[in-house]
This record gives C-alpha cells, sequence and structure tokens, in this order.
C-alpha cells in the first residue's frame, strides 16, 4: 500500500458528511476537560492497548503492524494505541468534520465513513472500532469493508456499552435514539460478523460506574460483578474471506 500517498499535511476529505457538520452538541468534544469521558476514554483505551499486547505476544507477529481506528473522534485514542504499541501506521477514520485533526509521522487521520474505505484490500492487522458500533446504520456495507481491509487472522476490536446501559442512556436522555441502530450482544457479534467470515475469539463487560483509580479496577475486574458493568470489549478474528 503506498502510503506515503496520504501523507499530506492537509486532511483528506473523501466522503460527503453533511449530516455530521454541527459540533455543537458533539459528545466528544470536551472529553479532554471532563473528568467521566477522560475515564472512560482511559479505560476502554487501556483495555484495547492490552489485549493488543497479548494478541502480538500470543500470536508471535514479528515486525510492525498496520492499525485503522475507525471513528477515531479527537485522535486521542489512536494516538495512545502509537504510543503503546508497535506500528507501522495507525490510521484514524473520522466522519465528523468539527474534529481537525492534523496527521503525524506515522499517524494518519482523514476524513470518511467506514462502509467506504479508501484502501485496497488486505492491508490492515487491527481494525478498532471505539463506542461507534451502534451508530452505524448500514451494517452490511460496515462489515463487507472491514472484512475486505482486513488481512485473514486480523483482529476486530469492538467496544461499546453494554445493551442494558445503552437502553439506560436512551431512557435518561444520554443517548438519542435516532442515532442508535444496534444494540448488540456478544451473541449478537458472533452471529452477524460470522456472516462476513468472522469468528468472536474474545469478549468481556468492563468498565465501573465509578473512578476508583487503576488498581482498585484490576482488582474488582478480577471479580464476577457483570451486573456493574458499563461497557463491553469484543474482537472478532477474520477466519475466511467474504465473497
Amino acid at each position: 500500500m503506498p502510503w506515503n500517498r496520504f501523507k499530506s499535511p492537509r486532511r483528506m476529505i473523501f466522503v460527503n458528511n453533511d449530516e455530521n457538520k454541527n459540533p455543537r452538541n458533539c459528545f466528544y468534544g470536551d472529553r479532554s476537560k471532563k473528568s467521566f469521558l477522560r475515564y472512560t476514554l482511559t479505560i476502554r483505551t487501556q483495555r484495547i492497548v492490552n489485549y493488543l499486547k497479548k494478541y502480538i505476544e500470543e500470536k508471535e507477529i514479528k515486525g510492525r503492524i498496520r492499525i485503522l481506528d475507525i471513528g477515531c473522534a479527537d485522535g486521542l485514542m489512536t494516538e495512545d494505541i502509537f504510543r503503546n504499541i508497535p506500528c507501522e501506521i495507525v490510521i484514524g477514520i473520522e466522519k465528523n468534520v468539527s474534529f481537525h485533526l492534523e496527521s503525524k509521522r506515522n499517524i494518519l487521520y482523514l476524513f470518511g465513513d467506514g462502509c467506504f474505505l479508501p484502501f485496497q484490500s488486505d492491508q490492515f492487522n487491527v481494525i478498532v472500532i471505539s463506542a461507534i458500533l451502534k451508530h452505524i446504520k448500514n451494517t452490511n456495507a460496515f462489515a463487507n469493508e472491514l472484512s475486505r481491509v482486513l488481512k485473514m487472522k486480523g483482529i476486530v476490536i469492538i467496544t461499546d456499552p453494554r445493551p442494558l446501559f445503552i437502553r439506560m442512556g436512551i431512557i435518561i436522555g444520554k443517548f438519542d435514539k435516532k442515532w442508535l441502530f444496534n444494540i448488540w450482544s456478544s451473541r449478537d457479534y458472533d452471529n452477524f460478523f460470522g456472516c462476513y467470515g468472522f469468528k468472536l475469539i474474545y469478549f468481556q463487560n468492563y468498565m465501573l460506574p465509578f473512578q476508583l483509580g487503576k488498581r482498585c479496577e484490576e482488582l474488582l475486574g478480577s471479580i464476577p460483578l457483570k451486573p456493574f458493568f458499563l461497557h463491553q470489549i469484543g474482537v472478532l478474528e477474520k477466519e475466511k474471506e467474504f465473497l
């Protein structure tokens, strides 16, 4: 893949995103300032980075890997992944044009939609989908693109709030139902993405609703407190090509 053709100091816009041009009510716009948003971002990122380290070690992956972060928002997670994982390149794609993201060395930001990815087939070892699957309307096109650009035996890491807490969020007004198209459990991940050549290889509930610090999080995370965990993480492995 000729990555250098994307390495421009100017951002690329390759999809028309008229419905996402109003930043006024952007959920992620202030997560660097609000304590709980920083907390959820930190815990999600830790889970993803920890799994990636384990994955690289267990699979004995040599060399630097290519990671695609779909729905990268402000790029905070994208850059944290790059700092902690030996990457050849990390590409973040975001369709909300209110974010002003500047590409850096080996970290590239593009405007776009996960349903139309501007890459050749079999380009990435890892695809990260953090807190956006619930907002994907055309899941068939989305899953097809994931399968197309991911290498064989590559993985897709999905994080989202648990279905129970998404429904609670709708009731209290945290989530707008008109933007929620998927409220999926681990079984839903396996059933749907299985049709596109993926297999669910890991699933866990995590993230307590209280900011207790890293050590307390790890301790309580080892106890079966499923009803209290806010989020879930699932990992899909590409087992076969989707035709």
